[in-house]
């Protein structure tokens, strides 16, 4: 009885660490497309202001 304790709590140990693992790569690769959203949205406001001087440029 004792043994199938120990089985169950380092199956649950291992499941536990595993989820873990798991969310952490997710924590990772959400950092990661926010910061890609970031730049993007730089660029988009960097390319928006060109264009907007571009135009009054042109006026």
């Amino acid at each position: 009885n004792t043994t199938s304790r120990k089985s169950i709590g380092v199956i649950a140990t291992r499941d536990y660490d595993r989820e873990t693992r798991r969310l952490e790569s997710l924590e990772e690769s959400s950092k990661s497309l926010t910061r890609d959203l970031i730049k993007q949205d730089k660029s988009f406001d960097d390319f928006a202001r060109g264009q907007l001087k571009l135009l009054h440029d042109l006026s």
